[in-house]
């Protein structure tokens, strides 16, 4: 097991990913903007990253 994984999994990852782009819907952040984010957040290379895989 990687030394640096906290026990975190694709669904943390996911949960954290939608609860960014309702908080920015909350804000009043534009959809094309809400989109741009979610493109970046989706990303395998960055879920790779933030679980350690």
């Amino acid at each position: 097991m990687n030394p640096y994984n906290q026990g975190l999994v694709g669904e943390h990852f996911d949960a954290i990913a939608e609860d960014l782009l309702a908080t920015l819907e909350d804000m009043g952040v534009s959809e094309d903007l809400r989109a741009e984010v979610a493109a970046v957040a989706a990303a395998p290379q960055h879920k790779k990253d933030v679980l350690n895989q």
